[in-house]
């Protein structure tokens, strides 16, 4: 299974200062979709995605980011 952390990380690096235009945030993650999406089924991605995301707000509640 890939780990999808490379790409979350690559995403976050990627985005522009505060505040993001919606339309430049939208085609960023648009983008990264795009790049994942022959990694495995729709549904797998999904978790993985999620999972991914789920980690990352883990590690900056307790501080680890």
């Amino acid at each position: 299974m890939v780990s999808f952390q490379p790409h979350l990380a690559s995403l976050l690096k990627s985005l522009p200062p505060t505040p993001v235009d919606e339309a430049k945030l939208n085609d960023l993650v648009s983008n990264k979709l795009e790049e994942t999406k022959n990694f495995s089924t729709p549904e797998i991605r999904k978790a993985q995605w999620e999972y991914a995301l789920k980690d990352d707000i883990f590690a900056l509640a307790v501080g680890h980011k």
